[in-house]
């Protein structure tokens, strides 16, 4: 059985980064990024510039080539997942919430091996309205293990969590779970997720 897994996450935003939603300056998340880093093998970034302006800052990401980042920087298209690759970021994240369709999605998936689909979720799938991903999450989990993939994200708001949706998810693909808080753990593992997001801040350098 695979150990649970703490994934850090961690929000930018016009050149800072939001600590319990208060915007600091960036020299403060780079060495706590680091250390998760360090710590958990991987870590999960919000790039919100290009997420709401398709203006994504993929310059910062260089510094974390080869460290194990995932990054969601807004991708619309599947051409952009290779410039989040290019930029330096372990994995390129799709998020629905960008997406402008799942042919792009499918185009993606042709393109690389690296790449994750992150379910944004709020009761429904969040898109951006163009194009429609119309199933169910459980539904677009055996979509993604029908075109190759084996792994996707499952991001609804912390007081939401649907545990119920995680675990049908957890019965067709390795799902990482968030926003969860640390003390939501131990239920996240009964679901069989093969992790939990957590805000980088909590998580720090701590382990399951």
């Amino acid at each position: 059985m695979e150990a649970f897994e703490i994934v850090p996450w961690a929000v930018i935003r016009g050149g800072r980064t939001l600590r319990g939603g208060v915007p600091v300056s960036l020299a403060e998340i780079w060495p706590v990024l680091d250390a998760a880093l360090d710590t958990h093998g991987k870590a999960l970034l919000w790039d919100m510039d290009g997420i709401e302006t398709n203006r994504p800052q993929l310059d910062l990401l260089r510094r974390f080539e080869g460290l194990g980042l995932w990054v969601d920087a807004g991708v619309r298209y599947a051409d952009g997942v290779i410039d989040v690759l290019v930029a330096g970021a372990d994995k390129a994240v799709v998020g629905t919430k960008s997406l402008w369709g799942l042919e792009e999605l499918q185009e993606a998936f042709r393109l690389t091996e690296n790449l994750l689909l992150q379910i944004d979720f709020d009761g429904k799938i969040l898109h951006p309205g163009r194009a429609a991903i119309e199933p169910a999450p459980q539904d677009l989990a055996r979509w993604v293990r029908d075109h190759g993939g084996d792994t996707i994200l499952f991001m609804t708001a912390e007081s939401v969590l649907d545990l119920a949706a995680v675990k049908a998810l957890a019965s067709e693909v390795r799902v990482y779970a968030g926003v969860a808080s640390l003390a939501q753990v131990p239920a996240l593992q009964e679901t069989g997720a093969a992790g939990a997001i957590v805000d980088l801040w909590e998580a720090g350098g701590r382990t399951t």
